[in-house]
């Protein structure tokens, strides 16, 4: 059953997983180095990203495209929804071997501690631990589902109706943690399956970008400012014309737990300051309307062959 049940996932037989593990893993890891040139993020991430900060409810919404495009991210109550810099990080590391390896099957490295090098954290136990960070942030990762609402307004081709198109979709379908987290060890294989639908998504348009830059960056928010100067930029590159994004869409689509706008806002520009350490090219003036950004050039070239 189990056997039948992985078919076709890029789960290799045991006696080939165990040849080339330790290859695979060499793979891995070069991930959290500063030879991995090349990471990928869901474009749906850049439209509505993860909460930034730990939230109340166990439900958050985002809205892209003037409010047409509502993503809901959900979790069970008793787990909570992935935050933070951390659950980017992941999410990151996730959707690139994704792209790399085109399987649903994720390996998660021999130990725990490979894992958070993997990724771009360092591993730490005791009182000021990371590791139970990085597992807490992963759990709520897989518990996550998402809920999509398109509605697109009535045109030509769709005469008076318009269009409604409505998903759900999760990240993970199975998923299998032999880890003992205080001493760092796997005492069994540890591995993800992700979900079919996600991967197609990840697959259909993923977004290259720095992955040395997203480790660098000390904020939720600045990791989600830089990917979207990012996406920003292959998007200019087709309109060849300035392009501005209000206040109330950008607060849409990243903030939330803000007691005002103007905080909001504050806190974004802040956050571009950062981006632009790392990548000068960004062409972005704010003022009261919002950011408004003229054509630059991408930060990473094209999407590995």
């Amino acid at each position: 059953m189990m056997r039948q049940r992985f078919d076709g996932l890029g789960l290799a037989s045991v006696p080939e997983a165990v040849q080339r593990a330790e290859a695979e893993e060499r793979q891995l890891e070069i991930f959290g180095s500063d030879r991995a040139a090349v990471a990928y993020y869901l474009r749906l991430f850049v439209l509505g990203g993860l909460p930034l900060s730990k939230p109340d409810s166990s439900e958050v919404v985002r809205k892209a495209y003037g409010g047409a495009l509502k993503l809901t991210f959900v979790s069970p109550r008793e787990v909570g929804l992935p935050y933070g810099r951390t659950a980017r990080l992941i999410l990151l590391w996730l959707t690139t071997q994704v792209v790399r390896s085109q399987a649903r099957v994720i390996r998660l490295g021999s130990s725990f501690h490979r894992f958070c090098g993997m990724i771009g954290t360092t591993a730490i136990t005791g009182k000021r631990a990371t590791t139970t960070a990085v597992m807490d942030q992963l759990i709520r990762l897989t518990k996550m589902g998402l809920h999509l609402d398109w509605l697109r307004p009535p045109g030509r081709e769709q005469g008076s109706h318009g269009i409604y198109r409505v998903g759900h979709i999760k990240l993970v379908s199975d998923a299998v943690f032999w880890w003992n987290v205080a001493k760092g060890e796997a005492t069994g294989p540890c591995h993800i399956l992700l979900d079919e639908d996600f991967c197609q998504m990840v697959l259909g348009g993923p977004t290259p970008i720095d992955p040395y830059v997203m480790r660098e960056l000390d904020s939720a928010l600045a990791m989600d400012a830089y990917v979207f100067c990012t996406m920003r930029a292959y998007r200019l590159r087709r309109l060849k014309r300035p392009d501005t994004v209000s206040w109330v869409e950008l607060e849409e689509q990243f903030g939330s737990g803000f007691a005002r706008p103007r905080d909001f806002r504050r806190e974004m520009n802040k956050a571009l300051e950062k981006v632009l350490r790392f990548y000068p090219e960004v062409r972005v003036s704010s003022s009261k309307m919002g950011l408004t950004f003229l054509p630059f050039p991408t930060h990473v070239p094209s999407l590995e062959g």
